[in-house]
C-alpha cells in the first residue's frame, strides 16, 4: 500500500488551520462572555415596577386614560439599590395626541402626594414614632403598629436610626399590628418630612400638609 505524502501533508495543514481558527473563535467567545459577566456584576441594571396616578398601584402600564392640557400625570419608582444611571422610557401603543414635558425628581414618594390644607397648630398633628423590641423595629401610627421588614426599607423610607425608642418597658400589644412595611409601601399617616428648603410636611390621608407654624 502506498501513501501520497503531499496529500497527507496538505490534510494535516488544513486540520491544523481549522484547529487554530476554532481555538481563536473559542477564545473570542470566552472573552466577550467574561466582559459581559463582569459588566453585570460591576454595573448592575434592573427593571422596576411603576406606579401611575395611584400611590398603591404596582402596574407598569396605563389603559384608557384621558389627560387634559393642564393636568399632571405623576408616578414614582422605587429601587432597592443605588444606581449611577437610570434610563427613562415612555412607550405608546398609538401615536399620542398630546404634547408636554417630563420632569424627573429624586425624592421620597410622599413628596409626590397632592398638597393638602396647611396645618397651623401643633394640636392637629399626631406624629408617628419608632420603637424597637427585640430584633424588630415598629413604626407606631395612631393605634396601629407597622413592622419594618429590613434595614434597607428603613433607610429607603428616610427613617433615622437615632430616633428609635426602646420598647422594653412598653406594652405594644395595645397597638393593632399591620402588614410589613416594605420598599413598596406608602408612608403611613403621621409621617413628617423635612424638605431641603427647611419646610416640614405632614402626611395625612394620602396628602402632604405643610406645617405652617414655627417648630
Amino acid at each position: 500500500m502506498t501513501f501520497n505524502s503531499r496529500t497527507i501533508s496538505l490534510k494535516n495543514k488544513n486540520d491544523i488551520r481549522l484547529y487554530f481558527i476554532g481555538k481563536f473563535l473559542l477564545y473570542i467567545i470566552l472573552f466577550f462572555f467574561v466582559i459581559s459577566l463582569a459588566q453585570k456584576i460591576i454595573f448592575p441594571s434592573k427593571s422596576f415596577t411603576y406606579s401611575f396616578n395611584h400611590r398603591n398601584s404596582l402596574k407598569n402600564n396605563l389603559n384608557d386614560f384621558n389627560i387634559s392640557d393642564n393636568e399632571i400625570l405623576s408616578f414614582y419608582v422605587s429601587t432597592l439599590q443605588k444606581f449611577s444611571n437610570i434610563d427613562f422610557i415612555l412607550e405608546f401603543k398609538e401615536t399620542p395626541t398630546f404634547s408636554g414635558k417630563v420632569n424627573v425628581q429624586k425624592s421620597y414618594k410622599a413628596f409626590f402626594y397632592p398638597e393638602g390644607k396647611p396645618i397651623r397648630n401643633w394640636s392637629e398633628v399626631k406624629e408617628n414614632f419608632l420603637v424597637s423590641q427585640g430584633e424588630s423595629v415598629y413604626l407606631i401610627s395612631g393605634d396601629k403598629k407597622y413592622p419594618i421588614n429590613n434595614p434597607e426599607t428603613f433607610v429607603a423610607m428616610g427613617f433615622n436610626w437615632k430616633a428609635i425608642r426602646s420598647g422594653k418597658n412598653m406594652d405594644l400589644s395595645k397597638y393593632e399590628k399591620q402588614k410589613l412595611l416594605t420598599i413598596k409601601s406608602v408612608h403611613p399617616d403621621g409621617t413628617i418630612f423635612l424638605t431641603n428648603k427647611n419646610h416640614y410636611f405632614y402626611i395625612e390621608n394620602g396628602k402632604k400638609r405643610l406645617l405652617d407654624f414655627p417648630l
